[in-house]
């Protein structure tokens, strides 16, 4: 499987632990157990579930998931992303693609070097980029300008070499 699920083992006995731990499992807890460590392997799980799959970051496009079919978008078509709630907007020229993914994901899977966070709520190629404004940064055409936040602004001018 590309993307196996992942799985808790609550048992009564540790004879299988360590052919647990071959097949990749996120955990396992032996009963009797306390709440504590019940949520010490739901914290491992949903860490992994942050973790892009390594090989993602080499590719220079994102596989998105509509209906039936998958859609293959080329970094250089992104504008920007945008979040939105628990899922996250992807902005082209031809669409926009609502995904249930974080901007902490988000950012882990798109290359560092086109990609920067602009705000909370911002990642922004800086492909389409014109100009930084003082809080904002105003993108190419009809694209939507992305404000800068505060926390965000010294890091971003720093990788812009504005700093």
């Amino acid at each position: 499987m590309d993307q196996p699920p992942l799985f808790i083992f609550v048992t009564g006995t540790a004879s299988h632990a360590a052919e647990g731990f071959e097949l990749d499992v996120v955990d396992y807890i032996l009963k009797p157990f306390d709440y504590a460590r019940f949520l010490k392997g739901v914290k491992k799980a949903e860490g992994a579930l942050e973790k892009p799959v390594p090989a993602y970051g080499e590719l220079d496009f994102l596989t998105i998931k509509d209906g039936h079919k998958h859609i293959l978008l080329k970094h250089q078509d992104i504008h920007y992303i945008k979040a939105n709630k628990e899922y996250v907007s992807i902005v082209t020229q031809e669409n926009e693609y609502l995904i249930q993914k974080t901007m902490k994901h988000m950012e882990a899977i798109l290359p560092t070097n086109k990609f920067f966070r602009a705000q909370k709520s911002y990642i922004f190629n800086v492909d389409h980029a014109r100009e930084v404004l003082s809080n904002e940064i105003v993108m190419k055409g009809e694209i939507k300008n992305i404000p800068i936040g505060q926390q965000y602004k010294y890091n971003l001018y720093k990788r812009l070499g504005i700093l």
